[in-house]
């Protein structure tokens, strides 16, 4: 039979070649705002309506002044989003403190496994999200049903300054999903080589055999970054 062939894996090799290749990609997106104002399946108030549409056009100044309004900070639509998950994804921070001064919860999640701290993440506000890991949240806690880590989110959307803060606050860096995704596999997938560095500067393990049996190496060249 044939023998297979094999090959040293060099960590500095690979991120000096795909610090030199990933530039040629384009940026990722912006991060999307909360979903706007809509046709709900189960009725939702008149404030968390005009607060969902103040988070949609990211109006931080309408958003405080309907809390202060008396919204509900407990209230939540069909899918699980409050006050505060919506506040997060938009990145308001002014908001999200607000909302937590009048008792929104801390450990809400969307019905779509999205814990508070993952939808700060997905919102790209580095206040937002040092706001809520200072109140406590647990920082390599996934959404119940889920063992997506949030720091896996933030090596997902490339923000090296969260991953770098969920890492100085314990977050795991190489916690791993049942399909063996972790945050390595993640950044390199998508093509973020600061998060690389960073993830692989504090010990991330740069020959896990992850998802399908590859290599976070094999994930960047198969997603077009080597």
């Amino acid at each position: 039979a044939q023998a297979k062939a094999s090959f040293a894996f060099c960590p500095t090799l690979f991120l000096a070649a795909f610090m030199a290749t990933a530039s040629v990609h384009a940026a990722d997106a912006p991060a999307k705002k909360a979903d706007p104002e809509c046709a709900h399946t189960r009725p939702v108030s008149k404030l968390y309506g005009r607060f969902e549409n103040a988070c949609y056009h990211n109006d931080q100044d309408q958003a405080l002044a309907i809390i202060k309004d008396g919204l509900n900070v407990k209230e939540a639509d069909e899918d699980g989003n409050t006050a505060l998950g919506l506040a997060a994804r938009a990145g308001m921070p002014k908001a999200v403190k607000e909302l937590i001064a009048r008792g929104a919860d801390l450990n809400a999640e969307t019905n779509y496994k999205y814990t508070m701290l993952r939808c700060a993440i997905s919102g790209r506000n580095f206040e937002t999200v040092s706001y809520l890991v200072s109140k406590g949240i647990d920082v390599n806690k996934a959404a119940a049903g889920s063992d997506y880590s949030p720091l896996m989110e933030a090596a997902r959307l490339g923000l090296a300054d969260i991953a770098d803060l969920l890492i100085a606050k314990g977050a795991n860096v190489n916690a791993r999903t049942k399909e063996r995704v972790d945050a390595l596999t993640e950044a390199a997938e998508n093509g973020h080589p600061e998060v690389i560095a960073l993830l692989a500067g504090h010990g991330s393990d740069l020959n896990h055999l992850g998802n399908e049996g590859m290599t976070p190496l094999m994930w960047a060249s198969l997603s077009g970054y080597l």
